[in-house]
């Protein structure tokens, strides 16, 4: 009897993308290591503006982005981002420290984007990810 063993590749499920930004490098890495326990590949910015370059390279199923930044804030990112290519983010979480209630009004008109106040848990990262539309 001759037994054979084929060797077929199975492509894995791609992981999702997201990208954090984040002009406090503490926040940042937290961000980053809360997204990949989530299981997402993570890219980095610490600024609005090194995000939207990541945007011509990358499309992003998530961004958690911090609002006020140095270079270009956060909603200016995610409306420049859009308008140049509007898929290149998907779905967008808005952290910051400061939201009130214009902030909010600003991020509801965002399609797609949700409001985290900081300090922020884990848990709260969940399930605003979880509750945000896909």
């Amino acid at each position: 009897m001759n037994l054979e063993v084929s060797t077929v590749k199975v492509a894995a499920e791609p992981k999702l993308k997201a990208l954090a930004v984040e002009d406090d490098e503490t926040m940042l890495d937290w961000l980053s290591n809360c997204l990949r326990e989530m299981g997402y590949d993570v890219v980095t910015a610490t600024d609005g503006m090194e995000a939207l370059n990541l945007c011509g390279e990358h499309v992003f199923d998530l961004v958690l982005c911090d609002i006020r930044m140095p270079k270009l804030s956060g909603l200016s990112f995610l409306k420049n981002a859009r308008n140049r290519n509007p898929k290149s983010v998907r779905r967008v979480i808005f952290i910051s420290s400061l939201a009130d209630g214009a902030m909010k009004r600003e991020v509801a008109d965002a399609a797609g984007a949700a409001l985290l106040s900081k300090p922020v848990t884990f848990a709260q990262l969940v399930e605003a990810v979880r509750v945000l539309p896909r």
